[in-house]
């Protein structure tokens, strides 16, 4: 039975797509792994290189398939073993507004359809727009796990409480609980100020927080850029050596026990 990981926050710049292409990569080497873009943005569909691909329909065909028959036409291979992707499209923004418009949040589309096909994946890890729509809701009431990337600086702590407050309000509206964990991410051990706010974080969010830790390092970047992949980089990068060990973590978390997704 799949595992759905949802990685969001409001705030754009983080390190959540990089996260979803990263950990999916690491994940990859021992399980079967669907990634699924809703980002209208489409980074991640970007990232593996699909932007000029039209052999297929993507997620919001997906989404609005009302019979839920075959969908697995709109899952496509990539180039990378153990890789599947939804891709994200130019009708993703529609989406939004007509989920939005139609207050279909409670009923959960995604959920559905993630119920029908995640029995064939061992993850299934969903990027997000920061903007907290319909689209954000239903990946979260998919979700088994939500990973809340929090870049390390003073800045993005008045907004980190925003969006849990946010989150706290949305179970208390859907009746349901939120299994989730912060992510500290681009890191700098040399700058004073990166090292305190992460004692702050570590000491606010203790037991939100995932044990590992996210450098800065451009090589990360520079590879999800070119759809790259690094896991060959572990001896030369510390923050590829940091999303493996975060993949492990991922790993333990799968084997607690999930409520059922009907």
């Amino acid at each position: 039975m799949g595992k759905i990981i949802t990685v969001a926050n409001h705030k754009g710049g983080v390190g959540k797509t990089t996260t979803v292409f990263t950990l999916g990569l690491f994940l990859s080497k021992k399980y079967k792994v669907l990634l699924v873009d809703l980002d209208p943005t489409a980074s991640l569909t970007t990232q593996l290189e699909f932007e000029n691909s039209t052999d297929t329909e993507g997620v919001s065909e997906f989404i609005k398939n009302k019979e839920n028959a075959n969908l697995d036409q709109y899952i496509v291979s990539t180039k990378y073993e153990n890789i599947d992707i939804l891709k994200a499209d130019e009708h993703l923004y529609m989406v939004e507004s007509k989920l939005s418009a139609s207050n279909k949040i409670k009923g959960c589309i995604l959920k559905t359809k993630f119920s029908l096909i995640k029995d064939k994946y061992d993850f299934i890890i969903i990027d997000t727009s920061p903007a907290f729509g319909a689209l954000l809701v239903n990946a979260l009431i998919s979700s088994n796990l939500v990973v809340i990337p929090v870049q390390n600086e003073f800045s993005v702590f008045h907004g980190l409480n925003l969006f849990l407050s946010t989150i706290e309000k949305a179970e208390s509206l859907l009746e349901k609980d939120f299994d989730y964990k912060l992510l500290l991410t681009m890191y700098e051990k040399s700058i004073d100020e990166n090292e305190e706010q992460r004692k702050i974080i570590q000491s606010s969010f203790s037991d939100l927080i995932f044990k590992t830790l996210i450098d800065y390092d451009p090589l990360i970047k520079k590879a999800g850029n070119h759809g790259e992949s690094i896991l060959g980089l572990t001896d030369k990068s510390k923050a590829a050596k940091q999303y493996e060990q975060l993949s492990l973590e991922i790993e333990k978390h799968k084997k607690k026990e999930y409520l059922t997704i009907n």
